[in-house]
């Protein structure tokens, strides 16, 4: 080891071997120095923390390369790395000023050529410019007339160097631009013709369309809405939503649409207009990534109107189906019923709609006592499509029978096709006892003036001339002697 630390061959007139190791807090050396023939086992470098020496991380098992601070405070290239046969580290390093003498030689050789190439071209290039000065004009002031959008102007070819190339290009770009303005200006005209096309027919349609930006400003509106609203269409642009007098409601539904992540929404909103009350379907659709938003409102208030009158008529119809006495009923073609009223339920002895409706799966063999009035009833239906004050008997729920009146009609769609029955039925027991009494009381009526009229005609004969004159004679016959 003592042989290879005194050993500087290769390293210069700065180089040294060192090896040494860390003992406590200080790293001592185990060869001399290149300078300092007696610093085995005597000099000594202190352990920094910060700054950690080569040594010290050859000493504890590292190895490295890098540029780093000797143990006289000159910058070094150093190499190091472990020994453990004397747990400790080789450091083998030379100065940089050394290590990069000759690259500090070569980069003031390169100065020195830079220099003098620089001083060359700019010789050259005041050589070149004059010769090149004329066509450059030349070709700037064309340049700038197509600037200013004079797309006519050909630059002067004066040179087949480069500038005479660049020249031929600038004429060729300039042909390309006219080219690319002319289709330019035939596709404005076309979207200035689609635009007046859309125009027309946006005022054209019979409901309010609306464009609104991000932060719910109008862009525009369409002739409905500014007609509905008897403003200028030019009036709403700029302005806020919700700036029209009764229009809070479309208002707060395009608000909470604008703040919301949703693409489209839509909702039935009354607004008030000229102090009428009108009813719109508002449907919102956002474009252009949710900068804008256009919304069309439908107007319906005319079907609103009509929902509602629907609404009270299924209302009173309701009432009445569920408050009428007589029943009422819907019933299908294979045999089962529809619907029930309330009347029509106890009628038939149950006690509910819904358990007459679930109880009766064929109409023609759980009602019917007579299967010939259900022969009667669709014979009627198939020829008339209807059934007017027909009479039968039926059973009810606990097997009773009495008897019943029912009026009943087809219901078919627009084509013709059958859908199902409706019609009424009353309960006409209590008529047919009294019309069954009526006819015994008359039977009665009818033997009591047939006896009394033989007694009549049996008294007249007996007033009669010849009756009395045959009771006469049978008297004065002697009998005894008659039968003799």
């Amino acid at each position: 080891m003592w042989v290879i630390a005194t050993n500087y061959t290769g390293l210069g007139k700065s180089g040294e071997t060192i090896v040494g190791s860390v003992v406590g807090s200080q790293i001592v050396f185990i060869s001399p120095t290149r300078h300092d023939p007696n610093a085995a086992f005597r000099r000594t470098v202190k352990v920094d923390k910060e700054k950690v020496h080569p040594l010290d991380k050859a000493s504890h098992g590292q190895k490295g390369i890098g540029i780093t601070l000797d143990y006289q405070g000159k910058e070094t290239v150093a190499a190091w790395r472990y020994l453990p046969s004397l747990n400790g580290g080789i450091l083998v390093k030379i100065n940089t000023s050394e290590a990069f003498s000759s690259l500090i030689a070569l980069r003031r050789v390169v100065i020195v050529l830079g220099f003098i190439t620089l001083c060359v071209v700019i010789l050259a290039a005041f050589a070149v410019a004059k010769s090149i000065s004329k066509p450059v004009v030349k070709l700037t002031q064309v340049v700038q007339d197509l600037a200013r959008g004079n797309l006519n102007q050909q630059a002067p070819v004066l040179t087949h160097d480069e500038i005479g190339q660049l020249a031929q290009s600038f004429n060729f770009m300039g042909k390309k631009l006219q080219e690319s303005f002319n289709i330019i200006k035939a596709r404005e005209q076309e979207l200035a013709t689609a635009k007046e096309q859309l125009e027309a027919v946006l005022d054209a349609v019979p409901g309010s369309i609306s464009w609104f930006d991000s932060g719910g400003l109008y862009i525009g509106v369409n002739r409905y809405v500014a007609e509905n609203w008897n403003i200028s269409q030019d009036a709403f642009i700029g302005k806020e939503v919700g700036f029209l007098k009764g229009s809070s409601l479309i208002a707060s539904f395009m608000r909470d649409f604008f703040a919301s992540e949703e693409e489209a929404a839509s909702q039935l909103i009354e607004v008030e207009v000229n102090d009428s009350p009108k009813y719109y379907l508002i449907a919102a659709q956002k474009y252009q990534k949710g900068k804008a938003t256009v919304s069309v409102g439908i107007d319906v208030t005319e079907r609103k109107k009509a929902e509602e009158a629907l609404r009270i008529a299924e209302e009173n119809y309701r009432s009445i189906f569920e408050n009428a006495l007589e029943g009422i009923f819907q019933s299908q073609l294979d045999g089962r019923f529809l619907s029930v009223n309330p009347a029509m339920a106890r009628i038939y002895g149950y006690d509910s709609p819904s358990e007459m409706i679930a109880s009766i799966h064929e109409i023609d063999t759980q009602i019917y006592v007579d299967p010939n009035c259900r022969e009667k009833f669709a014979y009627l239906m198939e020829e008339t499509g209807k059934v007017k004050d027909l009479e039968y008997q039926i059973y009810r729920r606990d097997g009773s029978i009495i008897w019943v009146q029912e009026n009943t009609r087809a219901v078919r769609d627009t084509s013709g096709k059958l859908l199902y029955y409706e019609g009424i039925v009353q309960d006409i027991s209590d008529r047919k006892r009294r019309e069954d009494e009526l006819k015994r009381q008359l039977a009665e009526l009818k033997v009591e003036i047939d006896q009394k009229k033989r007694e009549q005609e049996v008294a007249l004969i007996t007033k009669s001339g010849y009756f009395q004159e045959l009771q006469s004679e049978i008297s004065s016959v002697n009998l005894d002697e008659f039968w003799e």
